[in-house]
Formats: C-alpha cells, structure tokens, sequence
C-alpha cells in the first residue's frame, strides 16, 4: 500500500520514501553550489569588465598581442609604439570582453537545465509529487541571483565598449587634424569603430540571444512547462 505519512509523495513503502529523501537532500546541496559556482564566475567577470570599462592611460596588453592584432588589422609597422597601443587597447579590450562572455554567459544555462529536469520529474504525467515550499524558495532565490548576476556582467560589458568607442572617437578626431603619418588614416579608425559597435558576440549580442533570456525561457520550453500549466490550471 502506498504510504500514508506523505500523501503527495507517489512512493510505495519505507525504501522508496527513504531514495526520495536522499535525492531532494541531493537536490538541495547541488544545485545552491552549481549556482554559486556559476555566479561567483559570473560575478568576477562582472567586476573584471568594469575595471576595463575604467579610464586609464592604456598599455596594459603585452607587445606580443598588441603585434599579433596589429598585424591582424594591417595597421602600419611604422607607428609610434605609444600611439599603436593607445589605438589598439580599446580594439583588445572589446575583444576580449567578447570572448570570455562568450564563454562564460552559456554556463549559466546549466542550473536551468537542472531546474527543467526537476519540473519535468514532478509533472503529473510522469508522476504526482509536489513541489515543496522550502525548495520552491532554494529556486527562486537561486533562480533571481543569478538573473541579477547575469544583467550586472553585461552591463559591465557594454560600459566597456563604450569605453572603447571613446577613445577610438577621440583618436578619430585626433587623426584628422594631425599630420597624415602620425596616426592611422581615419578611414581605418571608422572601420574599427564601426567593427567594435556591431559586434555581436558573448554579452554584445542582442537581448533575447542572451544565455540569461534562454535560461528564463527553458523550463518553458519542456514539458516542464506543462507542468507549470498544471499548476496554474489547479489554482484556477
């Protein structure tokens, strides 16, 4: 006979309620670390970007990359080091910034992934069991970190960028009414500009592309989301 101590728990005698209380105690510990693990990551590259977004003097790429982007971009050997580097740094900076997003951002997917198995477990399809108030809060706390999180990194990173468009603007101006050997030609700085404000890559690419608005949307798109219909339909 199915046990009677927990009538919203589909298990039928000692052992099964005993794996049931095994696998939510399992719940409870792995998914807060997945989510710390992934928001701790989320965080420092939040406050790595805002240090880049910061003003500062430039040279802080080493000679070798500022080389391998130079050549990249076919800027002239022949440019003071100084002004190659004021050039290049905001160019690096946004690239950089793409690619470590680009990275990091799909991690957060991870523990909705999770959280979408678990509704698709407690679909009444599949079986009838509850969703408890405690872990429904585990989630929902988990689930607003890492949404705020998320926004904060890019946010970071399109103060970033537009650090970066600053100074390139300024270098633009700068090439223009100064003598035509001393800087690039204008024409390749607007190239850049132009480059650097369409990227479309990591935390610059548009909103509902974001690792952050699939997140959301995933549960939603299972059979998890029956399961929340299931549930607005009993409360109606």
């Amino acid at each position: 006979d199915l046990a009677e101590t927990d009538p919203d728990i589909a298990a039928r005698g000692p052992d099964a309620f005993a794996v049931d209380r095994m696998l939510v105690a399992a719940l409870f510990t792995l998914f807060p670390v997945l989510l710390f693990c992934v928001n701790d990551l989320i965080r420092l590259c939040g406050r790595l970007f805002a240090a880049i977004a910061d003003p500062r003097d430039g040279g802080d790429w080493p000679a070798d990359t500022l080389a391998a982007h130079a050549e990249t971009l076919g800027m002239a050997p022949t440019l003071d080091p100084k002004l190659r580097a004021a050039v290049l740094d905001p160019w690096i900076d946004v690239q950089f910034v793409a690619r470590l997003s680009a990275f990091v951002g799909p991690l957060i997917l991870l523990p909705f992934i999770l959280l979408a198995l678990l509704l698709v477990a407690r679909w009444s399809l599949i079986d009838h069991w509850d969703l408890s108030l405690s872990l429904g809060a585990v989630l929902a706390a988990g689930f607003v970190i890492a949404c705020g999180n998320a926004w904060l990194m890019q946010r970071a990173a399109a103060r970033a960028r537009r650090s970066a468009l600053d100074r390139l603007d300024a270098l633009l101006l700068a090439s223009r009414g100064g003598t035509p050997t001393a800087y690039p030609v204008p024409a390749h700085l607007q190239a850049m500009i132009e480059a650097v404000r369409g990227l479309r890559r990591g935390a610059f690419v548009p909103f509902v592309e974001q690792p952050i608005v699939r997140a959301i949307l995933l549960p939603f798109s299972s059979a998890g989301g029956m399961y929340l219909i299931d549930l607005f339909a009993l409360a109606m």
